[in-house]
């Protein structure tokens, strides 16, 4: 099975650290009822992002690592979606040892793209790796925190 791909681009916060930061619209849904796992690849020549079904053979035992429980979720002060990232190794064509993330998210509910969604990836701090699932509006304004929350209700509860 085919995984989705994102191209991630490196940028500096205001403490001078490092985050990737990748854009995605498409007129579509992301069902997240069934699993989704999130794979980031850091150290390619373009960092990159991907996006796979949980349950897919190829992905079954990078999470071996998990336990049964499913995260909970909860959003952050910014109402982007928080996903833990673990760190995993493996050998590339050169046998050198490549660090990439890996997270997952489960639950009854669909992420609408149809207008925009930011992927925010976080991996400076050593323990508390971290993706983020933000609405493009949120990510580019700074606006209330009122504001923010309806813009990210676009989360349909099922």
């Amino acid at each position: 099975m085919q995984r989705f791909r994102l191209d991630l681009f490196p940028s500096k916060d205001s403490d001078g650290q490092i985050f990737y930061v990748g854009r995605f619209q498409a007129p579509m849904s992301i069902n997240l009822s069934k699993g989704v796992a999130f794979l980031i690849y850091p150290e390619m020549e373009v960092p990159e992002l991907h996006i796979g079904p949980l349950d897919s053979p190829d992905l079954s035992s990078v999470f071996d690592y998990y336990n049964k429980r499913d995260e909970k979720l909860s959003k952050t002060k910014h109402g982007n979606i928080p996903i833990s990232l673990t760190p995993r190794f493996s050998l590339d064509k050169n046998r050198n040892n490549r660090k990439f993330y890996v997270g997952k998210l489960k639950l009854d509910a669909t992420i609408d793209a149809s207008e925009g969604l930011v992927f925010l990836v976080f991996l400076c701090d050593e323990g508390d790796e971290e993706l983020q699932i933000a609405g493009v509006n949120i990510a580019k304004l700074n606006k209330k925190k009122h504001e923010n929350i309806k813009q990210f209700e676009r989360f349909d509860k099922r």
